[in-house]
């Protein structure tokens, strides 16, 4: 029906502008927090791209409702305003006929967030922590900056460098903390850290360490 078509499309409109918007905050908001990994070595531009893709995927469950209900509230209340409404109403049309184009939205967004939900979300994450341990596995402690604590991407290592000779690979300083498994915990404080000469470093190769200490502690179990 024309009626139909006519309310969809004024309810669409800014329900598309909407949704835009959100997502131009959202994938804002990423890139910030991504950029910085990316900035101290952390992760690849190309993985950067990937996760803030993904964390764009997660979140429209969220915001395609948001964005349906206030697409609904500025449409109906533009048409409101400029009395079309009262025409549709002088013309015969009832409230429950002005009402049955916004269920149809409504259930065709309910089923899009169903699906997003159950499978999108899921494999999204699934990826997402893929990526991440990827990173976290090639951490490499030869692309930090002196005075800064960095974090690898899944909080499983933790770095602080006072001083960096980059023309011999050398850290000075060097705090470092290991967690393995939430439970296992290695601290290693060193006066001097140098990269391994091996051309073909293994991903979770630390380089060597002199003049340092080494603990290692194993946190007690959670009781009930």
């Amino acid at each position: 029906m024309i009626i139909d078509r006519y309310l969809i499309g004024e309810i669409g409109k800014p329900l598309l502008a909407i949704s835009a918007i959100l997502i131009i905050i959202f994938v804002g908001a990423s890139t910030a927090q991504f950029l910085a990994d990316a900035n101290s070595g952390m992760l690849r531009i190309a993985e950067v791209v990937q996760l803030i893709l993904l964390r764009n995927l997660i979140s429209l469950e969220l915001m395609l409702p948001i964005a349906l209900y206030l697409g609904t509230v500025g449409g109906l209340g533009r048409l409101y305003t400029d009395s079309e409404v009262a025409a549709l109403y002088a013309a015969g049309a009832s409230e429950l006929r002005l009402i049955w184009p916004v269920l149809g939205l409504s259930l065709l967004c309910a089923l899009m967030v169903g699906y997003l939900s159950l499978v999108v979300r899921p494999w999204a994450y699934q990826k997402s922590y893929q990526i991440q341990a990827e990173a976290a596995v090639r951490f490499d402690l030869d692309k930090v900056e002196a005075g800064r604590f960095y974090q690898s991407p899944d909080a499983s290592r933790t770095i602080f460098v006072d001083r960096i000779d980059r023309r011999t690979r050398q850290l000075e300083g060097v705090f470092l903390t290991t967690t393995t498994d939430g439970k296992r915990i290695q601290v290693i404080y060193a006066a001097k850290r140098i990269s391994s000469s091996r051309q073909r470093r293994q991903p979770t190769d630390l380089g060597v360490f002199y003049r340092g200490i080494a603990m290692i502690s194993t946190l007690p179990a959670s009781r009930m």
